[in-house]
C-alpha cells in the first residue's frame, strides 16, 4: 500500500510540474492594475499572474484559519468560564441560630 501511495503521489506531482513548465509563460505574464478615486491622480501599478496566485493563496489561506480557529476559541473561552464557576467557594446562606447570635458562619471546607 505504501508503495502505491508513493507512486501516486509521485505521478500527481509530476502532472503539477507538468503544467506548470507548459504554462509558464503564461504565469509570468504582467497584469497592470489601476486605481482611480476621482481624489488624486489614478494610481497604477503591476504583478505577474503567478505573484497574484501566491497572493490570493495567503490571503485565502489565512482567512481560511482565522475562520476555523473562531469556534475553537470560542469553546475555550466557555470552557474557561466555567471553570472559574466551578472553583469559586460558594458560601451558604446564614442560618437562623447564627443571625440571631451574631456568630458568623463557619466556612465551607475547601477540597
Amino acid at each position: 500500500m505504501r508503495l502505491f501511495k508513493l507512486i501516486t503521489s509521485g505521478l500527481l506531482a509530476g502532472i503539477v510540474l507538468l503544467f506548470i513548465r507548459q504554462n509558464l509563460s503564461g504565469f509570468r505574464t504582467r497584469i497592470p492594475f489601476s486605481l482611480d478615486l476621482f481624489i488624486r491622480e489614478p494610481v497604477g501599478w503591476e504583478h505577474s499572474v503567478y505573484g497574484l496566485m501566491l497572493i490570493s493563496g495567503f490571503v485565502g489561506f489565512v482567512l481560511g484559519a482565522l475562520l476555523l480557529l473562531r469556534p475553537y476559541v470560542h469553546s475555550r473561552r466557555l470552557l474557561a468560564e466555567r471553570r472559574t464557576e466551578k472553583t469559586e467557594p460558594e458560601t451558604p446562606p446564614p442560618t437562623r441560630e447564627s443571625r440571631v447570635s451574631g456568630e458568623s458562619p463557619a466556612p465551607p471546607p475547601q477540597s
